[in-house]
């Protein structure tokens, strides 16, 4: 030998009996038990090189498909230690990262510029190189449930989400919009409805008082054209009849166009639109209306009967009966409505009121609609002592 190296000269070799080495018993170490240290300020032991070790942590990197090294590393005491796994390849296939093994073999210290003499050398750190696939064994493999799992499967629910909100967004909007299209059919049928029922009552109103009062009027002029040479007297009494006959016939139509343009039915309250039908009408007189039944409670034509019969004998208590003071009253009870119109005029006999015979049709109308109602007339009158009307109708035919 000289100062650097080893020198053989003259050698003589023979073979000889493979010896029988006693095995190296395996030392159970952790990172901390040969680093110590942060930073570059690490120690090692330079006594584990080259000896058995058993080291446990996790699994924290893998060699890639077609990386010549075979170097996993794993993490033992917050430390990143590398493991030559070159003579045991198929030790970490199929292996997860953040799986906890032990793995066996031989701790090699990686130092820098090694040199006999040298009194400091640098180590770097230490790699434990496996000799076989029975130095690894795995402990425990890694939750299914991953961070980056987690996370891909709270991206598809709020995907999924995103998407239902959109949809149901969409459904509604289509529904909203197919309601508004619903809506506007359903309220021109309704318009329409209504208008063929308008126009139903209109016609029946006519029929039932002008269409007769004219035919009435026609036979009386019948009548007085074939008593002109005969009987004058009586001529005349046809023609009188034919005259409030007529006038008969003008106030019902002028009735009817006031209808029509009459915002009476649009009221919710009864009072109101009781006041709002009679107020032409009224001049001097005192008019008092307690009408308690419930608009919601009517429907539109049993309305407009009630106000029709409430204004015609309204009409005869001042033109008929001279009254200054009208009461107009009305309340609803669990079977039936019943409404009163009270006066305080000359009063006249019922018995032996006039009527379609003389020219006045103005109860027998009022008889005729509270008829259809299913309704009944009381008449108490007397001379000089005013006139009290009472009709009562069924509850249950209010709302037809």
């Amino acid at each position: 030998t000289n100062l650097y190296h080893i020198n053989l000269t003259k050698a003589i070799w023979r073979r000889t009996v493979p010896l029988s080495l006693p095995e190296d018993p395996v030392r159970d170490i952790t990172a901390r038990t040969i680093l110590s240290g942060k930073g570059d300020r690490i120690a090692v032991i330079t006594s584990f090189h080259g000896q058995m070790v058993r080291i446990r942590g996790v699994v924290r990197s893998l060699p890639g498909i077609g990386d010549r090294s075979e170097t996993m590393y794993i993490e033992s005491d917050s430390f990143i230690v590398p493991v030559d796994a070159g003579g045991a390849t198929n030790a970490f296939r199929e292996l997860p990262v953040g799986s906890a093994v032990e793995v066996s073999g031989v701790c090699v210290l990686e130092i820098e510029n090694w040199r006999p003499n040298m009194v400091f050398p640098r180590v770097k750190g230490f790699t434990v190189v496996m000799r076989g696939v029975e130095d690894m064994k795995v402990l425990s493999r890694p939750s299914w449930w991953t961070p980056a799992r987690l996370m891909a499967i709270i991206g598809t629910l709020l995907l999924v989400l995103a998407g239902s909100l959109i949809w149901n967004r969409s459904l509604r909007i289509l529904a909203e919009r197919r309601s508004r299209e619903l809506l506007r059919e359903q309220i021109g049928n309704m318009k329409s409805k209504l208008q063929v029922m308008e126009r139903t009552r209109l016609a029946v109103e006519l029929h039932d008082s002008v269409a007769q009062s004219l035919t009435a009027v026609s036979m009386e002029i019948a009548a007085a054209n074939e008593l002109r040479g005969d009987a004058p007297t009586d001529m005349m009494d046809h023609l009188s009849v034919a005259e409030r006959t007529l006038k008969s016939c003008r106030d019902e139509l002028r009735n009817c166009l006031w209808d029509l343009r009459n915002q009476a039915l649009d009221e919710n309250d009864m009072n109101k639109a009781i006041l709002r039908t009679l107020q032409p009408h009224i001049a001097s007189q005192q008019l008092k209306v307690t009408f308690n039944v419930p608009r919601s409670r009517l429907s539109d034509n049993t309305a407009h009967a009630i106000l029709r019969i409430v204004r015609e004998l309204v009409l005869n208590a001042i033109r008929h009966g001279k009254a200054t003071t009208i009461c107009v009253a009305g309340e609803l009870d669990k079977n039936e409505l019943r409404f009163s119109i009270r006066d305080d005029g000359c009063g006249f006999d019922p018995a032996d009121a006039p009527g379609i015979s003389q020219g006045h049709y103005g109860l027998q109308g009022i008889r005729e609609r509270i008829d259809r109602l299913g309704g009944s007339l009381d008449i108490s009158s007397s001379k000089g002592r005013g006139t009290d009307v009472t009709v009562v109708m069924p509850a249950k035919e209010l709302e037809n």
